[in-house]
């Protein structure tokens, strides 16, 4: 069975059907003010709410049968069909109840229907023939002749038109419901996308930089096997991080700039005193969150393309954190060597989850060479723990 309003859990489902059964208790009590309930009989009322709840169930029945049924299958002839059944059961309803009514007050279904003299207040004048044609015959207190094929024509101008509209806002509702329902449901679509993407962008980077520490290991051990144990626990910190931590939508920046220095030191047991490494971290990182992963491609790169063991080398690193923002900026020589590490995505896969995680006005990253000067800089909005 179809819901009318699509439950996100249990709780919001029983507070949509108490707020509906609310709406419907407020239309079958409209009767109940509507009137002048000094010369109502009680049967006029009764009449209301047994055509209110046939006209409750047109609303439901064609909201969640013959919309998703029919409509939506486009087996318009057989929707048509159940339509104009609808609407003539309808009618034949109300005529049979107002009859039902008719009978009652006037004793039989062949009298006249008598109506109470009663009159307004500003009909108690003194009625002049000749200058005023006399009172309508119900405030006179006589019969009317014809009155039950005026209740006909009346019952059944009524009839059609609520059954039109309750057809018509019916409708509406279910078309409004469905398209918040799509939209709804491509929202959710596009955001399993983008965890599947970001998931497999760092599928991709955790083995690379895997492959690049157990390369600085292996080098390590063979020229200073005493200190290969220091890299080992560097390498631990480094995969203990990716494992436990990269996992989760974002991390405390404070453990993402842990990872840059546990990666950098890594990089300095390999290399050699000709490079030398400048990293500088200016602000309070407190209670400010990252996605993970995201800064150490731009590290990474610098070391694998601005390492030479011919010249000297100088890698600049500088994070600024402030007001909510983080400023990276790093800079390297370019040097043109054949002994290039392998594997690795490299930065268009930082530049691809810049673009699925932050929308236009949250990063910006320029990228500049000049003078053999290669040059990153990351403007970054931060998130805290409240967000």
């Amino acid at each position: 069975m179809q819901h009318l309003y699509p439950p996100q859990n249990h709780r919001s489902r029983h507070w949509q059907i108490i707020f509906q059964v609310f709406i419907w208790i407020i239309v079958l009590l409209f009767p109940l003010f509507s009137y002048n309930i000094r010369v109502l009989d009680p049967a006029f009322y009764i009449k209301e709410c047994i055509n209110t709840l046939f006209l409750i169930g047109l609303f439901y029945f064609h909201m969640l049968f013959l919309i998703p049924r029919f409509f939506v299958h486009r087996k318009i002839l057989l929707y048509l069909i159940f339509i104009v059944a609808a609407i003539l059961l309808i009618t034949i309803e109300q005529q049979a109840v107002e009859f039902a009514i008719f009978k009652r007050i006037s004793g039989s279904p062949n009298q006249a229907f008598i109506m109470p003299a009663h009159s307004a207040p500003h009909h108690h004048f003194h009625h002049n023939e000749d200058f005023a044609p006399p009172p309508p015959p119900h405030l006179q207190g006589k019969k009317i002749a014809g009155m039950p094929a005026f209740i006909f024509k009346m019952t059944l101008r009524k009839a059609l038109f609520s059954s039109f509209f309750i057809l018509l806002a019916s409708g509406f509702i279910k078309i409004a419901l469905e398209w918040f329902k799509a939209q709804r449901r491509q929202e959710e679509l596009e955001k399993e996308k983008l965890n599947a993407e970001l998931g497999f962008l760092k599928q991709q980077v955790n083995p690379h930089f895997l492959f690049n520490s157990l390369n600085s290991i292996y080098a390590l051990t063979q020229r200073k096997a005493e200190e290969a144990s220091e890299a080992v626990m560097q390498l631990s910190l480094m995969m203990r991080y990716m494992i436990y931590e990269s996992n989760t939508p974002t991390v405390a920046l404070e453990k993402e700039l842990d990872y840059l220095q546990n990666y950098m030191n890594l990089k300095k047991l390999r290399l050699s005193n000709q490079v030398t490494v400048h990293y500088q971290v200016e602000g309070n990182t407190t209670g400010l969150r990252i996605e993970p992963m995201l800064l150490i491609p731009f590290v990474e790169n610098a070391f694998k393309h601005g390492v030479s063991y011919k010249e000297n080398c100088d890698i600049q690193i500088k994070i600024n954190v402030g007001q909510r923002k983080l400023h990276l900026v790093v800079s390297n020589k370019i040097h043109r060597h054949e002994d290039t590490e392998p594997g690795g995505i490299g930065l268009d896969n930082v530049v691809k989850r810049l673009n699925l995680l932050y929308p236009t006005d949250q990063h910006q990253l320029v990228i500049t060479q000049e003078n053999n000067i290669y040059t990153v800089s990351l403007s970054l909005l931060l998130k805290d723990v409240y967000d």
